[in-house]
């Protein structure tokens, strides 16, 4: 009889532990689905609003203003009786180095130029 009674509650711990272990797991998965779910709720949340964003920007793309924008700024168009004037900045270096020393000395021969004005 007790062995009876030590195998039957060996069987019922066994049963709680297999329940117990399940039961952990289920819970942690549960926690970690929670959390997939809040992080896709996110990303659906900033790609509606990116959605919406290039909604907009189609919508005034497709706008008058902005074709007229375009037009005048990148295609370098103008209505009747205006006149385009177009800068070219050029972003090579070497350009840049020989404007600066051709500034540099038209600085120096003016600066020269004054001193012997005031030296004579």
């Amino acid at each position: 009889m007790k062995s009876r009674n030590i195998i039957l509650i060996l069987l019922l711990f066994a049963i709680l532990l297999k329940v117990g272990t399940f039961a952990f797991i289920n819970v942690v998965s549960y926690i970690e689905d929670n959390k997939k779910i809040q992080l896709l709720q996110k990303e659906l949340k900033e790609l509606n609003n990116e959605n919406d964003w290039l909604t907009y920007k189609i919508k005034y793309a497709s706008s008058d203003a902005f074709i007229e924008k375009y037009a005048r700024e990148k295609l370098m168009l103008a209505k009747k009786g205006e006149t385009v004037v177009y800068f070219n900045f050029d972003d090579n270096t070497e350009t840049k180095a020989s404007a600066e020393k051709q500034s540099e000395n038209f600085f120096k021969k003016m600066l020269d130029k004054l001193l012997h004005l005031f030296q004579k």
